[in-house]
């Protein structure tokens, strides 16, 4: 069993409020949240940054890179405008 933790940033240069911000991140949320996964947004002191961070548990190696392959697919699939930084750790 693994458990994973990921770091996912973005610079949104685009969005000039936090409603916007958080309407990107409500719909993120929502999208990772269907495939069983624990986020939590950190909240930013300028609506151009978005930070989430991703847990989850996986039967192993293999499943864990597919469960993160799944997540930079959903953003770049929704969100293909934004450079998105994923960084990600297993134990």
């Amino acid at each position: 069993m693994r458990l994973v933790h990921a770091s996912i940033y973005a610079h949104l240069p685009d969005i000039h409020s936090l409603k916007g911000r958080r309407n990107i991140a409500r719909s993120l949320t929502e999208s990772l949240r269907k495939k069983n996964l624990s986020i939590l947004e950190i909240p930013a002191t300028q609506s151009q940054e978005l930070e989430l961070h991703v847990a989850y548990l996986a039967a192993d190696d293999r499943q864990a890179k597919q469960i993160l392959r799944n997540i930079e697919e959903a953003l770049y699939t929704r969100f293909p405008q934004y450079e998105w930084e994923i960084d990600s750790e297993m134990f």
